[in-house]
């Protein structure tokens, strides 16, 4: 799994889908899965729900159970592809936990590294964000083409 140094994901003119903010309880993850499904159908990139629901899945439960702070979640849509956003906020970087194939748990980035087609973290004044962005491809097969 790469494990990214910090950076911001580049800027390319995006155009904001959903901006919501969770308290920091497992209740919340099914709250922003189903959330960010309706905000990506409404904004006509269904394409991209089933990875994107997943990845914020694996990042809302990050925080949930490790920052344990209320969870900010943006998304915004591009040309070809969406970005996800999770913050946090927790002092300190990106923790990565090394779970072994048999641990329920320290598996959730490894996920999201499987998931995203490019992902990050930045520092912010109260915390970090985690990113992910989506390609408008998945698997080889083109957007548009009805896959994903």
């Amino acid at each position: 799994m790469r494990i990214p140094t910090p950076q911001a994901p580049a800027a390319d003119g995006s155009t904001e889908i959903l901006t919501a903010t969770y308290p920091a309880d497992v209740m919340s993850v099914g709250g922003a899965r189903v959330r960010v499904e309706d905000a990506l159908r409404d904004a006509g990139r269904e394409r991209y729900c089933e990875r994107a629901v997943e990845v914020i899945d694996e990042l809302v439960w990050n925080v949930v159970l490790h920052a344990g702070t209320d969870v900010e979640v943006h998304v915004s849509g591009g040309q070809g592809h969406v970005l996800l956003e999770v913050a946090d906020g927790a002092p300190g970087g990106l923790v990565v936990l090394s779970g072994e194939a048999s641990d329920l748990a320290g598996h959730g980035l490894a996920v999201v590294d499987e998931l995203a087609d490019d992902w990050g973290w930045r520092s912010r004044d109260h915390g970090k964000v985690v990113w992910a962005r989506l390609d408008g491809e998945v698997a080889g097969v083109a957007a548009g083409s009805g896959a994903g």
